[in-house]
């Protein structure tokens, strides 16, 4: 009975342990490690980026914008930081955590706060520590992860709010969590407003085809670091 007992909580032990082992390993594969090696001696690309390290030991990119972190514990999937200190290039930091988003997915609101599509990807990576050759550095051990970013206070992405057919017709949508609008059609045509996750279209302008207003139109909403874009028609 009493190596039964032994057994039992022997094999119990092992279960926990592989099983422990086995979420540690999970979590760990959601990162890939890479040795990048700079500019010149290598040129390693970072992922789809094109993110590479400089002579001068700065990451570098021409289509993706960077931030450091600093020393920062993980940000959960879908989660975008403060994109305000984003650059094309930034220095390679030991311990130093980073994301990069693609520039053509980053907005920059009236307020002057820069935002990120929702459902784009982005990447978040941290520096292990400096590859060296002799005395002199030569690139970076770099863990990185991709993901899609996410925001469940707005509305889903090219959502429709409606049609305007004639002078004063008005759209009035629910915006949920939305902070700021940005609108890049003519002022002078519509009254735009968003109060309190409220947003309000209205035409100043009759319809015309020729001259405008006319056609389909996009109203970018954010919340916090990451935007959606929504849309409305103007028929004649």
């Amino acid at each position: 009975m009493k190596n039964n007992i032994v057994l039992f909580a022997l094999s119990l032990f092992i279960t926990l342990f592989a099983t422990s082992c086995s979420e540690d390993e999970s979590s760990l594969a959601s990162y890939t490690s890479l040795n990048m090696l700079d500019e010149n001696h290598g040129k390693t690309l970072l992922g789809e980026m094109g993110v590479y390290i400089n002579g001068s030991m700065n990451f570098r990119s021409d289509n993706w914008q960077i931030v450091d972190l600093g020393t920062s514990v993980s940000l959960p999937s879908g989660q975008i930081p403060n994109l305000d200190n984003l650059s094309n290039e930034i220095s390679v930091l030991p311990n130093h955590r980073y994301v990069s988003c693609k520039s053509e997915n980053v907005l920059t609101f009236p307020s002057h706060k820069n935002a990120y599509e929702i459902g784009c990807k982005y990447y978040q990576f941290v520096v292990s520590s400096f590859l060296e050759k002799e005395t002199s550095k030569v690139g970076a051990v770099v863990e990185y992860t991709s993901s899609l970013s996410d925001e469940k206070e707005l509305p889903q992405k090219d959502t429709n709010i409606g049609d305007l057919f004639g002078l004063d017709d008005q759209l009035s949508f629910d915006a949920l969590g939305a902070e700021e609008y940005c609108f890049f059609g003519k002022s002078e045509d519509f009254s735009i407003s968003l109060s309190k996750g409220h947003l309000n279209v209205a035409l100043r302008k009759s319809p015309n085809e020729l001259y405008g207003p006319y056609g389909k139109y996009i109203i970018y909403l954010r919340k916090g670091n990451v935007y959606t874009k929504v849309t409305f028609n103007v028929n004649l």
